[in-house]
């Protein structure tokens, strides 16, 4: 519970008391515009709470996989090379017909074709066979690889009985390549089928599908009588549409709308063309929301964003096997990318949707540009984003060089040696700006690992054209069973700010600035059990432990922040099966606004955030245990607690009348408390006044409060 002494000019007992902390903003501003807090969009889904898109079916345009990865050169010889590392992990002949690009080096900007390609025994390293010598090829240089063969049909959709094949006879005015083709023989339909909310039962419905919905696709048969059945249902009972009809010989477009309820227990949503009869050809495929919102995402999103007010929004999709051609495209045309060895790839949305997303709700884009772009993709990319950025009005566009190179799960598309890997992002980063006409507004990112003290100084060292060093100051690593409440509240307040103020200062002394492209809490580790973990990353403490993070960011002079992740119900902890309750800030998009704590710190932080930023001196007993910073020239501030008691503070603000002022609570006294099952955290707000330039009140045990002029 939230205690106030409005308008006190002391707590009691305060005067010689140290249990008072007692707080003053600092003349001197740390940054003289300090931009609002921002947030990883993340990929969208099709199984859990990551359905971002408002076309719930991923690659509706039936589009083959596109693969490419990168080779670090560990031998070359002849017209042969190797890759340093067995992560490729391709079958023999994958990679022949595909193209080479070497990105670093003598040979650099060097292209070819790759004749053949093997797998070295004993689960080494991959080779390759290229059209010509490539002895100028060192170990350590960086090629690029693109295979433009994938053979799947409608990579994401599930083939069901009958006869599926892929064809290249597309509607008119597609934009896409390829189309479905089902034949039904006598008494064997053929079926395509997309699952949809298959999360489980322990989230329930993540996909509610309610209100005006649509289906819209195009279709023609190839010879008379063909019938083509249509259904969408939730758990094989339910459905929401079922419909048949008998395309013509001609490409047309088929619209349904339909007014969708969704009543009954959750289970997974199924969606399927099946020809009963003839042989169909299918493409552009749309069902969802029949009014989107900007940018084709749904309109939970738009509104939830909306409500975040992010600074920035962070396009991390995996797109790391991505060609420039695949990010600008629209979704009916966009193909799945890969990586990554194995069957699945990852279907993204395009750079203008998010572009628009990023305009519609009034946040900075961060791209990530595919470590395996060419030259010529380069500065197309510096062009595009220029236009971009005229078009939208952006004032800023943060491009970051891959993700997380140093992280051995992106092998296959990173470079984790930071000589190499200053190297290839320079070249890219150059053209980027030549081809953007040398605009300041594109601003330049490469990424280190936090934890790492000397990462930072090596990629700076190694990038001249970087502008940004960027790191991923995530917290509570650890829980272990048997771990008290309260002992578990003390970790996840229990980091500190000094490797984030030394890396910070280490950047500054290269001419550079450190941003954060990941933050939040990362309890994957330790043994405790889910139950133990969850209460924890879902309190309402979590909220104020994320808002201390981004705080402590904020004050060692890190201007960029990004928080993960938007959206993501649950993740595995590592090394087991059992599941905890990150990385989402909202709990699901099922409806608007089901935001976690963390949500809820984010929204609060970003209500006041922006401008000229001000520390805070503290004098009294609870002083450290407080981390404060002053927006918008000193006028609003916000305050994380991570002490075990409530703490009684009094500020020195400029009132010398009386004035009102909005104190917003996020109070994370109860761990117990979160937004899970049903709400019950939110954000408290009252009115109190600022009289005789003092402001006083009690901060609740492990809690965030923001304060700023005005009576709400």
């Amino acid at each position: 519970m939230l205690c106030l002494i409005a308008g006190a000019i002391c707590m009691p007992g305060c005067a010689g008391d140290d249990s008072v902390a007692v707080l003053k903003v600092n003349a001197g501003a740390l940054a003289a515009q300090l931009p609002r807090y921002g947030l990883n969009l993340g990929g969208s889904g099709t199984w859990g709470a990551e359905q971002l898109r408002a076309n719930v079916l991923a690659n509706p345009g039936f589009e083959p996989v596109l693969d490419r990865a990168i080779v670090v050169v560990g031998g070359a010889q002849g017209r042969r090379f190797s890759d340093d590392t067995g992560w490729l992990a391709r079958p023999a002949g994958f990679w022949s017909g595909g193209a080479y690009d070497v990105r670093s080096g003598a040979a650099a900007g060097r292209q070819g074709t790759i004749l053949d390609s093997a797998r070295l025994p004993g689960d080494g390293p991959d080779e390759f066979f290229a059209d010509a010598p490539v002895d100028a090829l060192r170990p350590g240089d960086v090629v690029a690889l693109t295979r433009d063969a994938g053979s799947a049909i409608a990579p994401h959709w599930w083939k069901g009985q009958g006869r599926v094949a892929g064809s290249t006879d597309v509607p008119p005015q597609s934009l896409g390549r390829h189309s479905l083709r089902l034949l039904a023989v006598p008494g064997q339909p053929a079926e395509i089928l997309h699952y949809l909310d298959a999360i489980g039962a322990r989230a329930g419905k993540l996909l509610p599908v309610n209100g005006r919905w649509k289906l819209r696709f195009w279709a023609r048969s190839i010879e008379g009588g063909a019938r083509l059945k249509v259904r969408f249902d939730r758990s094989g009972t339910h459905a929401f549409l079922d419909r048949e009809i008998s395309p013509g010989p001609a490409w047309a477009p088929h619209e349904f709308e339909f007014e969708a309820r969704d009543p009954g227990p959750a289970g997974t949503l199924t969606f399927g063309f099946t020809a009963r009869e003839g042989e169909v050809l299918i493409d552009d495929v749309y069902l969802g929301e029949a009014d989107p919102g900007p940018g084709g995402f749904r309109r939970a999103v738009v509104d939830t964003l909306r409500t975040l007010r992010p600074g920035y929004l962070r396009d991390w999709q995996g797109q790391l096997g991505d060609t420039l051609e695949n990010r600008q495209s629209g979704e009916l045309s966009h193909r799945p990318a890969r990586y990554r060895p194995g069957e699945q790839s990852q279907f993204h949305y395009g750079l203008p949707d998010f572009l628009a997303m990023c305009a519609a709700v009034q946040a900075q884009p961060w791209v990530i540009a595919p470590t395996t772009l060419s030259d010529d993709e380069w500065k197309k990319l510096g062009a595009y984003l220029r236009s971009a950025a005229d078009q939208y009005g952006f004032g800023e566009i943060f491009v970051e060089f891959g993700n997380e190179n140093w992280n051995t799960i992106f092998r296959p598309g990173g470079i984790p040696d930071p000589s190499a890997l200053g190297r290839v992002a320079d070249r890219g980063f150059s053209l980027m700006r030549e081809g953007a006409g040398q605009d300041k507004r594109l601003h330049t990112v490469i990424n280190a690992q936090f934890v790492d003290a000397e990462a930072p100084r090596r990629l700076g060292n190694a990038s001249r054209q970087a502008d940004r060093i960027s790191v991923a100051p995530y917290f509570m690593y650890r829980l272990d069973a048997g771990a008290a409440p309260g002992d578990a509240l003390k970790l996840a307040f229990g980091d500190g700010p000094k490797l984030l103020a030394q890396e910070a200062a280490t950047a500054a002394g290269q001419g550079k600035q450190l941003s954060v492209y990941e933050v939040n809490f990362h309890t994957t580790l330790g043994t405790a059990d889910s139950a133990q973990r969850d209460q924890i990353t879902t309190s309402a403490a979590a909220g104020a432990a994320l808002g201390r993070r981004l705080l402590q960011a904020s004050l060692a002079g890190v201007r960029e922040q990004a928080v993960y992740s938007f959206s993501g119900f649950d993740s595995y902890v590592d090394g087991s099966k059992a599941l905890v309750r990150l990385w989402g800030i909202t709990r699901d998009l099922g409806a608007p606004n089901r935001l976690r704590p963390t949500g809820l710190a984010l929204a609060m932080l970003n209500r006041i955030a922006g401008g000229a930023a001000h520390a805070l001196a503290c004098t009294g007993g609870p002083c450290a245990a407080l981390t404060s910073l002053a927006f918008a020239g000193g006028r609003t501030l916000a305050i994380a607690s991570a002490s075990a008691q409530a703490v009684p503070v009094t500020l020195a603000l400029d009132c010398p009348g009386e004035a009102p002022y909005l104190l917003r609570v996020l109070d994370g006294s109860d761990p117990k408390r979160n937004n899970e099952a049903q709400p019950q955290v939110s954000i408290a707000e009252q009115t109190i006044s600022c009289r005789k330039n003092r402001l006083s009140a009690v901060i609740p045990p492990y809690s965030l409060i923001t304060l700023e002029p005005g009576a709400g």
